[in-house]
């Protein structure tokens, strides 16, 4: 997959050494991720089911720690549909 738009840096995970960042997707755009050995095909969830799978827990721990951070950045882009 091309990113037609640049990621824009969110946060940093410290217990994890690793950064988040945020980007605008497509449905059409066929996902793909880098290491496919270590993990599973990317999941889009409507927001509505996302958070539902933060409040339960059933998400990775960053995700869920920076659950607001990440709500509020797709709110400011009108990013909630």
């Amino acid at each position: 997959m091309k990113l037609y738009t640049v990621p824009k840096y969110l946060t940093k995970d410290d217990r994890f050494n690793y950064d988040i960042y945020t980007t605008d997707i497509t449905k059409e755009e066929k996902l793909q991720w880098m290491e496919p050995e270590k993990n599973g095909s990317w999941v889009l969830y409507k927001w509505e089911e996302w958070d539902m799978l933060a409040n339960q827990k059933e998400l990775t721990l960053s995700l869920i720690t920076y659950k607001r951070e990440i709500w509020n950045a797709a709110s400011l882009k009108g990013k909630m549909c």
